[in-house]
């Protein structure tokens, strides 16, 4: 079973994976708490856990808000994601047997 705090930090990150919460969008804790039905602590603590994620911030004097995405940050993680699906594959295709790799490769040649 899962605590308060895992149950409110997987809901608010998918709201903010389907954007349901905006990059740059302000959270206020006791909207969060009414609309997840729990109670102050867990909903602090999940915030706690997305901040250490970098997909929140606090600003002094202001409040808590979606972090926005930078430029830098989406091309980094493409150029990782895109590192890592050729290391994947390259290791797969390594494995694959020519009979298996010839039933696959249209597949490719359509994924450009």
């Amino acid at each position: 079973m899962q605590s308060l705090t895992e149950v409110a930090y997987k809901t608010i990150l998918n709201d903010i994976l389907k954007l349901k919460l905006l990059p740059g969008e302000k959270v206020q804790d006791k909207v969060l708490m009414e609309q997840l039905n729990i109670s102050r602590t867990p909903v602090r603590e999940a915030i706690l856990q997305l901040k250490n994620n970098g997909l929140m911030m606090t600003v002094p004097q202001s409040g808590t808000y979606v972090t926005k995405i930078s430029l830098g940050s989406a091309l980094n993680a493409r150029f990782v994601r895109q590192s890592v699906e050729r290391s994947v594959v390259s290791e797969a295709a390594e494995k694959c047997r020519k009979s298996t790799f010839w039933t696959v490769e249209p597949l490719f040649k359509n994924s450009n």
